[in-house]
């Protein structure tokens, strides 16, 4: 094959390197615990509302009842600690070497992407053929497709934005991604009309946006 040159090797090396900072190794494990929390004071109000109203010939059943509540206290308790601990970290981080409104702005900017790339056109159904006649079914590549874009990532830093799409692993999939990149790069633009964005760069199993400050 064709020798790769070194400069070639580290602008590779560099996307790497970017890819595994705190804030982007840590973005979806936040997004995890909020929803575990959230999740769990959900069925701490369900049990606290069963057992409220329940009669006393159930006791057994409420007492069961709150033994998950504790349980599920628990899991929210350590859910919002291990997610305060990862925010706070970041925070002074961002604080000390970049700004926390580049922290904020990533944030937001990550749901903005999100929801941009997400799927939700009539190709969302798909129909099967079964032994009643045709079945209304979700579409897997369109399932596929928004399962895989949930894990991209905004990183705002001083002068530099990155954004790092997952490509999804089938063609169609991927395809599909493929065909987005010039709308993607619009959108970038428009929320960030101070950066000039470059043509996105395939480094393994992500597409790569970079923003620089004009």
């Amino acid at each position: 094959g064709h020798p790769t040159s070194l400069p070639h090797l580290l602008h590779k090396e560099r996307y790497l390197t970017l890819k595994n900072n705190f804030y982007r190794s840590t973005f979806n494990t936040n997004v995890l615990l909020i929803k575990i929390a959230m999740t769990s004071l959900g069925l701490v109000l369900t049990i606290s509302f069963i057992t409220k109203s329940a009669p006393s010939f159930l006791h057994e059943i409420v007492e069961a009842l709150m033994i998950i509540n504790m349980f599920a206290l628990c899991i929210i308790g350590t859910s919002i600690t291990i997610f305060s601990s990862l925010i706070i970290f970041e925070t002074i981080n961002r604080f000390a070497n970049d700004s926390i409104d580049n922290y904020v702005k990533s944030i937001f900017q990550t749901f903005q992407i999100r929801n941009f790339l997400k799927q939700i056109q009539p190709s969302d159904i798909a129909y099967l053929t079964g032994k009643n006649g045709l079945i209304k079914t979700k579409n897997p590549i369109i399932q596929q497709f928004n399962k895989t874009i949930k894990r991209s990532i905004v990183d705002i830093r001083h002068d530099k934005i990155l954004v790092d799409i997952p490509v999804p692993k089938e063609q169609q999939t991927v395809k599909l991604l493929t065909n987005m990149i010039t709308d993607i790069r619009e959108n970038l633009t428009n929320i960030n009309k101070d950066y000039y964005f470059s043509n996105p760069e395939r480094v393994r199993n992500h597409l790569y946006f970079e923003g620089t400050r004009r």
